[in-house]
This record gives structure tokens, sequence and C-alpha cells, in this order.
């Protein structure tokens, strides 16, 4: 092979390895029997843009910030099945079941929150199944 073949095997290489096109969104799933089984460790996974599906259960955990999005690619935090995930820190000390610090572009979709305080304008959207979009900054 010649040095010119082999600079423009080089070259295009490069040039595919720096493509600036957007990576796909990641799928990733919390629950008991996954490798993620709180939502801190799913959301030090979850990348802004990327989808966190939590699996059907209970879980005694409050409901942090999860990455931002854009507003061309949400992150998405959904339930299994609509109803079937139901965050209650009821035995915590903490005053918010339902924390959204420093976030935007984000949507929660079919998740229960139960016990402490819960935001009114939040809860009845979210227990009814219907995805609500936060694109502000909390």
């Amino acid at each position: 092979m010649s040095r010119v073949a082999i600079i423009v095997a080089l070259l295009a290489g490069l040039f595919f390895a720096l493509d600036a096109s957007p990576a796909s969104a990641a799928v990733v799933y919390m629950g008991p029997f996954e490798a993620n089984t709180t939502l801190r460790q799913a959301f030090s996974v979850v990348k802004g843009g990327d989808t966190l599906i939590i699996r059907d259960g209970t879980y005694p955990e409050r409901f942090t910030s999860p990455p931002s999005g854009s507003s061309g690619q949400y992150t998405v935090v959904r339930a299994e099945h609509v109803g079937g995930v139901v965050f209650d820190p009821s035995g915590l000390d903490v005053y918010s079941n339902l924390t959204l610090w420093n976030v935007s572009y984000i949507e929660i979709e079919g998740i229960t929150f139960r016990g402490s305080y819960v935001p009114p304008d939040v809860t009845p959207s979210l227990i009814a199944g219907v995805p609500r979009r936060f694109s502000r900054s909390f």
C-alpha cells in the first residue's frame, strides 16, 4: 500500500472518529433486579437526553433531580407501567418527596409520589400518567 493510500485511510478514520453528530440517547433501567437499584445509581449513569425506565415497585427514597436534557431532547424518567412506580420516603426525615434543583428539559411520566410534601401542581398529572414536561430551570 502506498504512503498516500495510508495517509488517506488514516485521515478518513480520524474524520469518522471526530464526527460531531450527536450520539443516540440511551435507555437505562432501574429496579430491584437491575444494575441500578436506586435513583442515585441510575442518575450517575443517565446522561442528558437519555430515558430512565423505572421497574414497577415502591421505592423508599426521595426523587431527586435527573440530569438536564435539551430543547431538542428531553431527559425522560418514566414508570415501566403507568402508576406502577411509587416513591414513598415516609420513613425518611425529608420535607419534599420531589426535588428538582437546577435542571431543565426533563419529562416525568406515570410515577406516583406519596409521603411528605409534594407540590400540588405536579402530583395530579403524574398520578394520572400524563407526561409532565419541565422546560424551565428549577
